[in-house]
C-alpha cells in the first residue's frame, strides 16, 4: 500500500505532466508560448540540475520524483521550442520593441543565468548539509517552491499583459496549481 506521500507525489506528477503537455500543445496550436521566459529558464535549470547533473535519490524524496524530473526536463525542451519559435514574433517584437538578435541574446543570457544561480544554490546549500541531516531533498524542495512561486506570479502577469489565453488555458492553470500543492 503506497504511503500518503507517494500518492500525493503521483497526483502532483500527473498534474505537472498534463500541464507541460498542454502548454506545448496549446503553444503550437495557438502559435504562441504558454510559459513566461524567466519561469521557463529557472524551471529547466532546476530540472537539469536535480534530474541530470545531480542525478541521485539523495537529492529527491523518491525515485518517482527523480524520474519525473528527467521527464519534465524533456518536456521543458518542447516548452522552450514554443518560446524560441513564437515569443519574439507574437510579443517581444511588438511590445518590447527589440530586434530578434536582442531577444535571443536575452533568452540565452536568461538561460545561462538561471543555470548558474541554480548550481550555485546547490553548492551554497551543500555547505550547510550537516544542519539539515545531509538531506539534499530539502535543498531542491526549497528552491522548487521559490521558483514555483515566482512562476505563478509570472503566469498571472503574462495573462494580464497579453489580454488573451494564447498558449494557456484554465485547465493548465488548474493542473499547475494542483501539481504544486
Amino acid at each position: 500500500m503506497p504511503s500518503t506521500y507517494d500518492a500525493l507525489s503521483l497526483i502532483s506528477a500527473v498534474c505537472w505532466t498534463f500541464a507541460y503537455l498542454a502548454i506545448i500543445y496549446r503553444g503550437f496550436k495557438d502559435q504562441s508560448y504558454g510559459m513566461p521566459l524567466m519561469a521557463f529558464c529557472f524551471n529547466i535549470a532546476w530540472e537539469a540540475t536535480f534530474g541530470l547533473a545531480f542525478f541521485s535519490t539523495n537529492f529527491q524524496d523518491s525515485e518517482l520524483t527523480t524520474v519525473g524530473t528527467i521527464v519534465w526536463f524533456v518536456f521543458d525542451i518542447g516548452v522552450g521550442l514554443t518560446i524560441a519559435k513564437f515569443a519574439y514574433v507574437k510579443y517581444w517584437s511588438k511590445y518590447a520593441h527589440m530586434s530578434q538578435t536582442e531577444f535571443y541574446a536575452i533568452f540565452i543570457s536568461a538561460l545561462l543565468s538561471a543555470f548558474v544561480i541554480t548550481v550555485y544554490y546547490v553548492l551554497f546549500y551543500s555547505d550547510f548539509t550537516e544542519y539539515f541531516s545531509n538531506r539534499y531533498s530539502r535543498a531542491y524542495g526549497i528552491l522548487a517552491y521559490i521558483i514555483n512561486f515566482a512562476m505563478s506570479v509570472q503566469f498571472i502577469g503574462m495573462a494580464f499583459t497579453r489580454g488573451n489565453a494564447d498558449g494557456q488555458s484554465v485547465y493548465i492553470a488548474a493542473a499547475k496549481c494542483i501539481g504544486t500543492v
